[in-house]
């Protein structure tokens, strides 16, 4: 604002950001679709070979529940020798197995961890994959190194404070909070636990900066909401539910209930995520706010209480 009154064309800060998409799949930057001579469209068998990681995991005799989920396996395309991009949604679908339950918040992921860019070979993977929680590195299913920002620690612990009373869970991933919040107990200063940790240039942590979508596009902006502020292992667990409804059950938006008073207050429950989630990242005016919210609890209450957009209206490519 400082910049805008005093007639500077450019501003410059030392925040880090990091832009995810949350459009809808077809319209995200890195997806690129082809239709047939017929207008259908074209679907190459992409998943026709594994992903290096899941056949060291194989080898290694990784129990059932730390392999690629059924979704995992769908996310993964394989490079046949053209370069196979990934937006930032699939990538967190695509995260180290260890991860689904224990970190499942899109913004999160990205900003309290680093991945690294390259993927490692089948050999190092090999290496450093180990059915041992404590000795086995985090590698996602591209292949990449994903470590724990130290600056992060303060808000990981909070996390992790959080799931105490959690019940459901895997036993690998109760012992992966135990091995986080060792990590950072000790600070990560000993031996195996550095292997851990990303060091930054500095103690800022990236700011994730999501897609500006209104309630006007109500298909496209649940799905923001639900990308936003909902929890899941991977998106095509929120998109392969049999409702809308169930699909912001499956986000953790809401509850199961299906009561009258109950919706209702889902829907309430959904504005206030809303109103403190996403609309102070939204570059919106103070006069079109009141629009957008009320707008935003009118789709909730339609979607929930009459049930009026079903999951049909998803686009069929997905």
């Amino acid at each position: 604002m400082l910049g805008r009154v005093l007639g500077h064309s450019d501003v410059l800060t030392s925040l880090k950001h990091i832009h995810i998409q949350t459009l809808s799949l077809e319209q995200r930057k890195t997806t690129h679709l082809r239709l047939t001579s017929t207008g259908a469209l074209a679907v190459s068998d992409v998943n026709s070979t594994e992903s290096d990681c899941q056949v060291v995991r194989r080898e290694k005799q990784f129990p059932a529940e730390r392999n690629f989920t059924r979704s995992q396996a769908l996310l993964y395309r394989h490079n046949t020798g053209s370069s196979v991009s990934y937006d930032m949604v699939t990538q967190f679908g695509l995260r180290p197995v260890e991860f689904l339950e224990v970190f499942n918040s899109l913004g999160k992921y990205f900003r309290w961890f680093h991945i690294n860019k390259a993927s490692m070979s089948k050999a190092v993977m090999t290496e450093r994959l180990n059915v041992d929680m404590g000795k086995c590195s985090w590698i996602d299913c591209l292949g990449r190194e994903v470590k724990l920002r130290r600056a992060a620690f303060l808000e990981v612990r909070k996390h992790l404070d959080s799931m105490v009373g959690v019940t459901g869970l895997h036993s690998h991933s109760r012992e992966l909070i135990q091995l986080v919040s060792h990590l950072i107990s000790n600070n990560a200063e000993e031996g195996q636990d550095v292997a851990f940790i990303h060091e930054d240039e500095d103690c800022r942590l990236p700011i994730p900066v999501y897609s500006s979508l209104t309630p006007r596009s109500p298909v496209g902006f649940l799905l923001h909401v639900m990308l936003v502020c909902g929890t899941f292992a991977t998106e095509l667990d929120l998109r392969s539910q049999a409702s809308m409804r169930e699909s912001l059950v499956a986000a953790n938006l809401i509850g199961d209930r299906t009561d009258d008073v109950s919706l209702r207050a889902y829907s309430i429950q959904l504005i206030k995520r809303v109103i403190a989630d996403i609309l102070p990242g939204q570059p919106i005016s103070l006069r079109r706010m009141d629009e957008y919210i009320v707008t935003a609890k009118n789709l909730f209450d339609r979607v929930l209480l009459l049930n009026e957009i079903p999951i049909t209206d998803l686009p069929p490519c997905l």
